[in-house]
């Protein structure tokens, strides 16, 4: 008997199921935009990239699409082998502009036929819908414009996603704030019912604190699984791909619309290194929401920063690998902390 053979057979058997754990396949899905900073940071990770979303065209209220796609990254991703995805916004992300297009069937079926022909002209992969700042109220609307352009593109081998504001129940909670964010942002989109009919929603778990807000984590631990826990009660995790920001935020003291007041911006990760410097501060880690952060005063009114950098990336992958999502989203190629791309791989 070849007791080598049968030793390495059984040695085999056994790291064999441990080594599939630790290689779960993610799909990565990164924003771009036409900035020299996307440019770059696209340019430079191409291995480590499996779908590109730019955000290039625009919807207009007559259903036409403006926009187009620069050539050159069209090459870049073919020779690549990079899915193209790209992202198609209501222009300016304009309330007003997305209701009427939603209650004018003429539009709609005049944008289906365009993004259509843009897939098969230029062999996209897909499209994503950015479609934001819909009133809750338009939610039928907005699903069933969603699964007429499911329909067509499925038709002819494409794919349709669509990029969703986050929440964590089914009503808004008892205040203010959160009830002008379910009705004007996070509200239209019914996520059982989109998971039926798109190949995968991208989870937009960002922009927890805004300049809209008090200071805070873009994407809190705690929060980001809320999220998710509350989403994979109406869609299957193979459908669900979590947005991850690689963006950091500013909060400080400006003058908006000719009045002082807080408000805040988000900037890169090279950026928020550079306001580090500048005043001199250390980053600090919570530990509860998983990010770094710091404050400081400028000109005698307190600042705060929240940086995320590869420290903060880490376990906003393990929480999908925790539940078993397809993959993440990423906002966006030009803004991350550099180290990120070691955990990647």
């Amino acid at each position: 008997m070849n007791y080598s053979g049968v030793i390495f057979l059984l040695v085999f058997l056994i790291i064999s199921p441990l080594a599939g754990t630790s290689q779960t396949i993610l799909e990565k899905l990164f924003y771009y935009v036409e900035h020299p900073e996307s440019y770059k940071s696209f340019s430079q990770h191409l291995s480590q990239v499996d779908i590109l979303a730019p955000q290039v065209f625009r919807l207009n209220r007559r259903g036409e699409i403006e926009g187009r796609v620069h050539p050159q990254i069209l090459q870049m991703a073919k020779s690549h082998g990079i899915k193209i995805m790209p992202l198609v916004v209501n222009s300016g992300f304009d309330q007003e502009l997305i209701h009427r297009f939603l209650q004018d069937q003429k539009a709609q079926s005049y944008a289906m036929n365009a993004l259509l022909n843009l897939c098969q002209q230029y062999g996209f992969w897909g499209i994503q819908f950015d479609f934001e700042h819909i009133p809750a109220a338009d939610r039928d609307l907005f699903t069933a414009f969603v699964k007429a352009t499911a329909d067509k593109l499925h038709q002819r081998g494409f794919l349709l996603s669509v990029a969703v504001f986050p929440r964590t129940g089914d009503q808004p909670l008892d205040d203010p704030y959160h009830r002008w964010y379910y009705e004007n942002r996070s509200g239209v989109y019914d996520y059982q019912a989109l998971a039926q009919v798109v190949d995968f929603l991208s989870i937009m778990t960002y922009d927890q604190h805004t300049g809209h807000t008090t200071p805070g984590p873009m994407a809190g631990l705690p929060w980001m699984e809320k999220v998710i826990q509350y989403v994979l009660k109406q869609a299957p995790a193979d459908k669900v791909s979590l947005g991850i920001p690689l963006y950091s935020y500013h909060w400080f003291a400006g003058v908006i619309h000719g009045e002082g007041r807080g408000t805040g911006r988000g900037l890169s990760h090279e950026a928020a290194w550079q306001l580090l410097q500048k005043f001199r501060v250390d980053l600090q880690w919570d530990t509860d929401n998983a990010i770094s952060w710091a404050k400081f005063m400028n000109n005698d009114i307190m600042e705060y920063l929240f940086v995320e950098n590869a420290r903060s990336f880490t376990p906003k992958i393990k929480l999908v690998e925790k539940y078993g999502l397809r993959g993440f989203s990423a906002w966006r190629l030009g803004l991350e902390d550099p180290a990120i791309w070691k955990l990647i791989q």
